[in-house]
């Protein structure tokens, strides 16, 4: 049985690439950077992979006001440990 398309998207702290459904999308609107859980707000969107890139990120210049928004959804989320598992099922 033919399992479809899988998008993979990066990840903009540790540039690993990783299935869409295993990173979590921010999305900046108004000058502020938003969550954006079901993946389809409007704008172009970033992508971070675990907690540790949410702290990561703010050593980029261009990301730097993303990570707080970023480790708060992480922490709220999934407590400390961070560990989400994808929705398909095979």
């Amino acid at each position: 049985m033919r399992r479809g398309h899988i998008p993979f998207r990066q990840c903009v702290a540790c540039r690993r690439r990783l299935e869409k459904d295993l990173l979590r999308r921010f999305v900046q609107q108004a000058g502020q950077w938003l969550p954006d859980p079901a993946q389809r707000a409007p704008g172009r969107g970033v992508y971070v992979c675990s907690p540790e890139c949410a702290q990561h990120v703010a050593k980029n210049k261009r990301y730097r006001t993303l990570a707080p928004v970023a480790q708060a959804v992480w922490v709220r989320s999934n407590g400390e440990n961070g560990n989400r598992t994808s929705s398909r099922t095979g």
